[in-house]
């Protein structure tokens, strides 16, 4: 049996998923702080007050901010 080391993304608004694999570490202050490399979560995004948002959710959530900020046509008032 093989294992790969990695991280999986979970989207925090329909639940679809992603694991990206490790590619290596990072150090710091000569090596005392230490943290994983994980490959790039493409089309991913962070939405302030649902989280990480897989590319289909990130699509509608964009297009919904398109519809809210084009201008409701006027209202004659008589």
């Amino acid at each position: 049996m093989s294992t790969k080391n990695g991280q999986m993304l979970t989207c925090d608004r329909c639940g679809a998923w992603i694991f990206l694999k490790c590619t290596g570490e990072g150090e710091m202050d000569g090596g005392y702080t230490r943290w994983n490399k994980f490959e790039p979560a493409i089309g991913w995004e962070y939405v302030k007050d649902v989280g990480m948002v897989c590319p289909e959710c990130w699509k509608d959530y964009a297009e919904m901010l398109e519809r809210y900020k084009k201008r409701p046509p006027k209202v004659k008032e008589d």
